[in-house]
């Protein structure tokens, strides 16, 4: 109806408005910390027009304001199927989001949250959708982190360059590099058992499993193996602990964890780890970090490739902007095992640059690392030379509930005159990664 001039009728003032004067009606009421008014007036438009979306964003935030929630959530989640356009699908899913977070269903929040992103207008709507995501999870005591990723590989059961080596004289046969592809999918999961302002519990799960296929290539060059020769699978579930001492700029924290690994479906062996680290914040844009870990790792098929780990390292990140971030890493590591081709020392050094965060475009990083080992047991080898390289892109443009794909190229070259640690292996992954 047209408006028209205001009527009074038994002490009240009423007036006829169209759909979109009480809309903005229904918005003022809002507005003005009248909920109730903001509700009678979405119910008024829905009774004329039953299908409007606007009207029942209305209701839902009005049920939120008035401790309506589940009303809330039902009202959004109709506005959001009725939707017409981005901005109105955007509107609604976050207002599902706000209704569900009112309700203390964080997870239901974030889902919705994530439905709104694939929605968001603009920048500040994505934004938005991010900072509250990132809200939600400081107040659930649960986090989940998913990785899934498949690509080709040169070598995906970690043989050598060479078929045989000899010695004393005569050829034996080792096991050569099988080309193929790998598959990961593993969950990570942590629940936090207390928190401060200076410090933060928490429980964790890790579970992974590695995946293989084989090429027709290599199925001519080991005929009788089979792809779940080479699966590799880990369990592994421990307790950190982070805290701020005093007011200085500096973070400590210590992480223990037992897990158990399985490869080609038996089990392979137990490892215990315990683990030490300082994150100190010299400036907004320079951090420092160091760290101190001890690994012990039992052979559950043969003791006496049982295995003690020891290995210290430290970190520098320095922030550029806009142009993004540099890192490097330097440690050192020593394992002590009576297996000649695992007790060794080692020196490793890694380099990193990491593009500043494009919601809306590409993502690139680039690692490079090289470690030199020394075979403590066979002091006759020269020194063993690891080099590897990893790129990985991501493309936030091809958005979906906050989930992008990333495709990562990994090279690596294992330099060894012990034949069978002689390998290199090139392989391609393509996953998802969040983008927040």
């Amino acid at each position: 109806p047209q408006a028209s001039a205001a009527k009074p009728s038994a002490g009240f003032v009423t007036q006829d408005l169209s759909p979109a004067e009480a809309f903005a009606l229904g918005r003022g009421a809002l507005d003005n910390g009248r909920p109730d008014i903001a509700r009678e007036v979405a119910l008024q438009i829905l009774t004329a027009l039953p299908d409007d979306a606007g009207a029942w964003m209305l209701l839902s935030a009005a049920d939120v304001q008035l401790g309506n929630f589940a009303a809330g959530v039902e009202a959004g989640k109709t506005a959001y199927r009725l939707g017409t356009d981005q901005a109105m699908r955007f509107e609604a899913a976050y207002l599902t989001a706000l209704a569900h977070s009112a309700a203390d269903a964080p997870s239901k929040a974030k889902f919705w949250l994530r439905r709104a992103s694939d929605h968001a207008p603009d920048a500040a709507s994505a934004s938005a959708v991010a900072t509250g995501f990132q809200e939600l999870s400081v107040r659930m005591p649960w986090r989940f982190k998913v990785n899934a990723a498949a690509g080709p590989s040169a070598n995906v059961n970690g043989g050598s360059e060479h078929g045989t080596m000899v010695i004393f004289g005569l050829p034996f046969t080792i096991p050569e590099a099988l080309p193929g592809g790998t598959w990961t999918l593993g969950v990570e999961a942590g629940y936090r058992l207390k928190q401060t302002d200076r410090s933060l519990t928490e429980a964790f799960g890790i579970v992974q499993h590695r995946g293989v296929w084989l090429s027709d290539e290599a199925r001519a060059l080991a005929p009788t193996a089979t792809s779940r020769d080479f699966a590799l699978s880990q369990v592994e579930t421990g307790v950190s602990h982070r805290w701020k001492p005093g007011d200085r700029p500096l973070v400590l924290g210590v992480t223990g964890s037992l897990g158990q690994y399985w490869f080609g479906g038996d089990a392979l062996s137990r490892v215990l780890r315990l683990s030490g680290q300082a994150v100190w914040s010299q400036s907004d844009d320079q951090v420092w970090s160091a760290g101190l870990s001890t690994e012990k790792s039992w052979n559950i098929i043969r003791s006496d490739r049982d295995s003690d780990t020891m290995q210290l390292s430290l970190g520098w990140q320095r922030g550029l902007g806009a142009k993004g971030n540099f890192s490097a890493m330097a440690g050192l590591r020593n394992v002590a095992s009576p297996a000649a081709d695992i007790d060794h020392e080692a020196g490793f050094l890694r380099l990193g640059y990491a593009q500043a965060a494009n919601p809306e475009g590409l993502e690139a990083a680039l690692s490079l690392g090289i470690e030199a080992r020394s075979y403590t047991l066979v002091p006759a080898f020269p020194t063993e030379i690891k080099l590897d390289a990893e790129a990985s892109l991501t493309f936030n443009q091809l958005d979906y509930m906050g989930f992008s794909p990333r495709l990562t190229v990994n090279a690596e070259r294992n330099r060894s005159d012990f034949l069978p640690r002689d390998t290199r292996d090139v392989s391609v992954g393509l996953g998802i990664s969040s983008q927040f």
